[in-house]
């Protein structure tokens, strides 16, 4: 990511004018990694977060991020202890280094005005925020870093702070050295000379510059003065596809993607970093509730496994009777230590000879009787597993549903519901003990809503809100949904009786096959009906419906 000396040099200007004499009304944490002040000044709210995140340290404004007022860390009592209430008198960072420190001034329970550095140190897995007073001490870290942990540097309380060991390399503005190194450089690679010897910089940040110098020696050092001298900023992010790729000072040439322009740098990272924590739980939450369901499902198909064997070792229940009856017929043949009888089977045609095996240790009449015993427990046996088999294929398929709905979960309000509804089924705890999702909620939002030619057509991604679909739809609207494929419930929102035009049935058919384990088919086959031939299916689960008086119309979600 470009969080480089640059980039944050930028950020801090920009924060300087802002909270520089604010008051810290509030401490607060979203994680371990990540405290966030709250600043007031001039009638003015500001959330300043600062992570020392091992994969992902910042600095920045936010309005838009989930605070964990629970959250009570031994660092954050520490904060609130010595600079709650405290007045920003500065904010610097120096170029070529990624470390800010914020001056504070803060008055103990005595009323003693006391000084206090608020460091962040932004260096990747060895990132830390820390509290140092007056004397240069280390009062208390969000990290602490004993001598076993690393031999040249310690930190904690107590400690006298020293910066990080500086790198050896030069400041991004000491031209005249760095011409002088690339002078004496004799590698191919400019960006191996510019990491090794130019500190501050980022990855996408070099490969910019190198972009602009046209990948050409003699123009480096002119386009890395034109880049860190450059004032005329032009804040956005890129995206390319469904990922953004990162934050920048001005459109970066050197990578690719759409535009998207911010007024400030602070706007542009903080968007960056909330759809990058965004991103990682839905990642996150995903794989939970996947794990959840595989489980299950697993357990299923094992059962199902188990029911059918059973099942087939049970078909032959008609040959036990056979056997039986063959031998009650016979009984008056067979003498005492015979070990097998050979009989008419005059259950076949034409009449055929059978051998049955006897068990000389019991009566003629007894092996009989085993044999009519087998019949009808295995005559129990089918109908006990054809009744298990067809609840347990009907859970499967239920639970099949739900995966394919979490594909298509795009936030975490989807996720959520998807996480109520297996609360609802018993496959995971419910912690609040409260029932939010119930099967006669009516509540829609989340779903996609998209117009055409003068309809509203929604989608349901989930059962939740395929259930609210059905239940909140009028029986005038049309309801869709792909032929024999797990999918989304789509409606078409329809004010007259009649049917809407073939053009509207066919987009939503389309939204319907999209949302769908039939999305990637050539040719999807979609069912429609009003909705007042849409029943609930009994005691089934949400989303769960039968319909008739249906029409089917085949889509390419492509074309």
């Amino acid at each position: 990511m470009p969080l480089d000396s640059i980039h944050l040099n930028c950020i801090i200007g920009e924060l300087k004018p802002l909270i520089v004499g604010g008051r810290i009304d509030k401490i607060i944490a979203s994680d371990g990694d990540t405290v966030v002040l709250r600043i007031y000044l001039d009638k003015n709210k500001y959330n300043l977060l600062l992570s020392a995140s091992p994969s992902n340290p910042k600095i920045y404004l936010t309005n838009d991020i989930a605070m964990n007022e629970n959250l009570n860390t031994h660092f954050l009592t520490h904060l609130k202890k010595h600079i709650l209430s405290g007045k920003i008198i500065d904010i610097v960072c120096t170029l070529g280094e990624r470390v800010v420190i914020i001056n504070i001034e803060s008055r103990n329970e005595l009323g003693v005005l006391n000084e206090y550095n608020l460091v962040l140190e932004i260096m990747g897995r060895h990132s830390n925020i820390m509290l140092v007073n007056s004397q240069n001490k280390i009062s208390d870290s969000i990290k602490h870093v004993p001598f076993d942990v690393s031999t040249v540097r310690q930190v904690l309380p107590g400690l006298m702070y020293e910066p990080a060991p500086a790198q050896e390399k030069l400041l991004p503005n000491d031209f005249e050295n760095i011409k002088a190194a690339l002078d004496n450089f004799n590698g191919s690679e400019l960006f191996d000379f510019l990491i090794n010897n130019v500190a501050g910089l980022a990855p996408n940040s070099i490969n910019e510059i190198i972009f602009n110098a046209g990948g050409k020696k003699e123009n480096l050092i002119n386009e890395l003065k034109n880049f860190v001298t450059n004032k005329k900023i032009a804040p956005n992010i890129k995206i390319a596809g469904d990922k953004i790729t990162d934050f920048y000072l001005y459109d970066f040439k050197s990578v690719s993607g759409e535009i998207k322009n911010f007024e400030t740098l602070n706007e542009a990272a903080s968007y960056y970093f909330a759809s990058k924590e965004l991103k990682i739980k839905l990642g996150d939450k995903s794989r939970q509730l996947n794990q959840v369901l595989n489980t299950a499902i697993k357990k299923i198909t094992k059962r199902l496994d188990t029911l059918s064997t059973q099942n087939l070792s049970a078909l032959d229940y008609e040959n036990d009777k056979i056997i039986g009856e063959i031998l009650t017929a016979n009984l008056y043949k067979i003498k005492h230590g015979d070990k097998e009888l050979i009989a008419d089977n005059y259950y076949t045609d034409p009449v055929s000879q059978i051998t049955i095996a006897l068990d000389t240790t019991k009566s003629p009449s007894k092996q009989a009787d085993k044999y009519f015993k087998n019949y009808k427990k295995k005559q129990k046996t089918i109908l006990m597993t054809n009744e298990q088999i067809e609840k347990e294929s009907a859970q499967l398929n239920y639970l099949n549903g739900i995966s394919e709905s979490l594909k298509l979960s795009q936030s975490l309000d989807d996720l959520t519901e998807i996480q109520q509804e297996l609360i609802l089924v018993g496959l995971i705890k419910d912690q609040t003990k409260s029932k939010k999702t119930t099967e006669k909620t009516t509540k829609i939002s989340g779903v996609k809503k998209t117009e055409f030619e003068g309809y509203t057509i929604l989608t349901g991604k989930n059962n939740t809100q395929n259930e609210a679909l059905y239940r909140s739809s009028k029986p005038s609207d049309v309801w869709l949904h792909t032929k024999d494929y797990h999918g989304s419930h789509t409606v078409i929102v329809n004010p007259k009786k009649d049917m809407p035009p073939h053009g509207v049935i066919l987009f939503a058919a389309k939204q319907a096959a999209k949302y769908s384990k039939a999305k990637h088919s050539e040719k999807t086959a979609v069912d429609y009906t009003f909705i007042k031939f849409v029943s609930k299916q009994k005691g089934a689960g949400l989303g769960k419906v039968n319909y008739i008086n249906h029409k089917t119309v085949f889509v390419n979600i492509n074309e």
